[in-house]
């Protein structure tokens, strides 16, 4: 019995010893094996040696397994484990040291040093590059090891050089485009509305005195055509005159029938007379022979209208009494008008009469209509910075009215044949511009960083007025990575055009100037969109929806006019569809223009009404100091308070 139980606990005991055992073995040889089939065999010869490759040391490579990741990017950035970059976000791509920079070929016994590390520099570049590890003292980044190998930078005569691997450019995408001379074109964005032709508007008069008996043209914007009898005129005058015409027609008769040529003669003279004032009076000719030969006079006169359009204007009520020579209506001819258009005066010298022109218009989604610049304004307002544009269109299926807003675009052709690079190629930041050229004497790739002075945004790219020539490369894609990785070396790179940040950190009261520019920004489109703007933020708070509309769409042309990208991106999309959605674009439009306006100098009020939204709050700009609330309209036109005031 004894036995027995001693048995049982003894044989789990024994049970979980031959288990351990077995798993142990199987890992042992799986891992022989796998190595094996690698050409490797960590299992001693009988010499002594080992298949396995001697790994040379790397200060990165902590679990000795030969391996380290690095940024594609940002090579600097270096670690024995995956994760991403905290610069550029990119996945870190696994190395073998060897592949790092340090060579695998060396003879037994043979010690391979570590690449000598010249610094440590923070990724978000708070502070110049550390001699020590650690953490950066200002975002508690930790500091990232910048070594020998990392051959960005160069402190000869162009400190804005990148020196970078076949494989870094293959990841980073960077591609390059020769710079060229050829023709350039600028493409021109205009607004304006519709207006109809001063020349082609007819006003018709009474040429007697009398009463309107029938005004046919009872309502305006009456559709008329030519010949089309307006107005029917009773004029005592005119039957005095009709009856005289009858009774010398009369008399004309008589003597041609007893033969008195002499009587006949002044017979004749009288009729030709009396049709001459009949004929001013209003009657056609036809009206006239009809009256010759019936021997009645004409009730009513009957005025006909003298072309094809639109009555534009009545002057006049039926029944009315009307003197000799007074307006009746006007009639305007809308089969050509003009489209009056508003240019920045930086595009006026680059217009000129006869260049063509497309028209489109919101009224008329996917309809474009042609036309030509007729007259260009030579002074530009003082106010708005923009200048008159007129351009004749061509209106014979009458689609286009006057009153409709419209957009126009035409195609100016730059003198010459200026240097050109792609929209992508420069970094562009206030006045200064960065382009990025290849060395095409080096090896490797290498880049140099230079300022360009740039000229016109033409459709074919940017105009160069300095700092390149035609046959050199440009970066057109990847500068942005290039550019970071100087930044990250604390060199001279778009943001710290002058001065390393090791120098700018010495004297901390003009870091925050040294290297930069001042933002250029253009107080005209400033001007341009802040009108439309306003004017929808009145509409808004006066909840009238079709005004609200109206103003968006012009306040989106003038954003897209301006070229400010956080604007556009604000009123990209779909046109709101009711005034809800336009309150919610409203807001995303206030808080970028916002940005965009505390850099100005006129005051604008800055107004925040903490409950809209459902409590989230939401601000906008105005001009006052009275709040009107564009979120909530009647229901809460004063809620908000000025939380401030910009200058734009």
């Amino acid at each position: 019995m004894k036995i027995t139980l001693l048995l049982k606990s003894i044989i789990p005991t024994i049970s979980q010893f031959l288990f351990l055992a077995v798993l142990i073995c199987t890992a042992w040889l799986s891992y022989d094996y796998g190595a094996r089939q690698s050409g490797f065999s960590p299992t001693p010869k009988r010499d002594g040696s080992s298949d396995l490759p001697k790994i040379a040391s790397h200060p990165k490579d902590k679990n000795g397994d030969g391996v380290i990741y690095i940024s594609p990017m940002h090579p600097q950035i270096q670690q024995d484990e995956p994760g991403n970059c905290p610069i550029c976000g990119m996945e870190l791509v696994a190395t073998k040291v060897s592949d790092a920079g340090i060579s695998d070929n060396f003879s037994e016994g043979e010690h391979i040093h570590a690449p000598e590390e010249k610094g440590y520099a923070c990724a978000m570049n708070c502070v110049p590059p550390l001699t020590e590890p650690g953490d950066c003292p200002v975002c508690g980044m930790e500091m990232q090891p910048v070594s020998s190998t990392t051959s960005i930078g160069d402190s000869g005569s162009n400190p804005r050089k990148a020196i970078m691997s076949p494989e870094a450019v293959s990841l980073a995408n960077v591609e390059t485009t020769p710079v060229r001379r050829g023709k350039a074109t600028k493409g021109i964005l205009m607004v304006g509305e519709i207006v109809e032709v001063p020349e082609r508007r007819y006003h018709l008069s009474a040429n007697v005195g009398g009463r309107i008996d029938v005004l046919h043209a009872r309502f305006d914007r009456d559709t008329v055509e030519k010949g089309q009898p307006i107005v029917e005129i009773y004029s005592p005058e005119l039957l005095a005159v009709q009856e005289e015409l009858i009774q010398s027609v009369a008399a004309l008769e008589r003597w041609e029938k007893e033969g008195n040529k002499v009587l006949s003669q002044t017979a004749q003279e009288s009729i030709n007379t009396i049709r001459r004032r009949l004929l001013l009076a209003g009657l056609t000719s036809a009206q006239i022979d009809t009256i010759e030969k019936g021997g009645k006079a004409l009730d009513k006169l009957s005025l006909e209208s003298p072309v094809g359009g639109v009555v534009s204007a009545r002057y006049v009520e039926q029944g009315q009494y009307v003197e000799k020579e007074q307006r009746i209506v006007t009639i305007s001819d809308y089969s050509v008008l003009w489209a009056e258009l508003e240019a920045f005066s930086s595009d006026l010298e680059l217009l000129a009469p006869g260049m063509p022109v497309r028209i489109t218009t919101p009224a008329q989604p996917g309809r474009v209509h042609l036309g030509k610049i007729d007259w260009v304004d030579p002074i530009s307002s003082s106010d708005t910075r923009t200048g008159k544009v007129r351009v004749i269109i061509q209106n014979d299926s009458v689609e286009l009215k006057p009153g409709m807003y419209v957009r126009a675009y035409a195609e100016a052709t730059l003198p010459g044949e200026p240097i050109l690079i792609p929209h992508t190629s420069p970094l562009v930041t206030g006045s200064r511009a960065v382009v990025y050229v290849l060395d095409t004497t080096a090896s490797t790739p290498t880049f140099f960083g230079r300022e360009v002075e740039l000229g016109i945004r033409a459709e074919e790219g940017y105009i160069v007025l300095s700092g390149l020539v035609e046959g050199e490369k440009v970066v057109t894609r990847g500068a942005f990575q290039i550019d970071s990785s100087l930044q990250i070396l604390a060199l001279p790179s778009i943001m710290n055009p002058e001065k390393t940040a090791k120098e700018q950190h010495q004297n901390p009261e003009q870091a925050s100037t040294a290297g930069t520019d001042e933002v250029s920004l253009n107080a005209d489109a400033a001007q341009l969109i802040l009108t439309p703007y306003l004017r929808l933020q009145l509409a808004l708070a006066a909840d009238n929806e079709v005004e609200a509309k109206r103003e968006w769409t012009a306040m989106s042309d003038a954003i897209h006019l301006s070229g400010n990208q956080p604007l556009e991106v604000a009123v990209s999309g779909d046109q709101p569809m009711d005034i809800t959605s336009l309150r919610l674009r409203f807001q995303t439009v206030s808080n970028e223009l916002l940005t965009y306006l505390n850099q100005f100098n006129q005051p604008i009020v800055h107004v925040h009404c903490p409950m809209a939204f459902d409590g989230k709050g939401a601000g906008w700009l105005q001009v006052g100091r009275e709040v009107a609330n564009p979120y909530y309209g009647s229901k809460m036109l004063r809620c908000g308070k000025i939380v401030g005031e910009v200058k734009p």
